[in-house]
């Protein structure tokens, strides 16, 4: 639970900045339960709820949707 909380904590905090930086886009990457969660800037400046993926496929990455991240590179040996 407290990994919980300190990622809602983080997420916050690094929300704010990056809304204030104009980032498009961000992504939080959970190598062990193996999802991703893609936060992307609206029209409005704010993010919007989080887009949820699992790693079972390769994911295009919003800004260049020609770009896949297979993730088998990071599957336990």
């Amino acid at each position: 639970m407290q990994f919980l909380r300190d990622l809602e904590n983080n997420t916050s905090d690094m929300t704010w900045l990056y809304e204030l930086h104009g980032v498009q886009e961000y992504w939080i990457i959970h190598p062990t339960d193996r999802w991703v969660m893609v936060y992307t800037l609206k029209d409005d400046g704010q993010y919007g709820l989080p887009r949820m993926f699992g790693m079972e496929e390769p994911l295009a990455v919003g800004l260049f949707p020609e770009l896949n991240i297979n993730w088998a590179f990071m599957q336990e040996a």
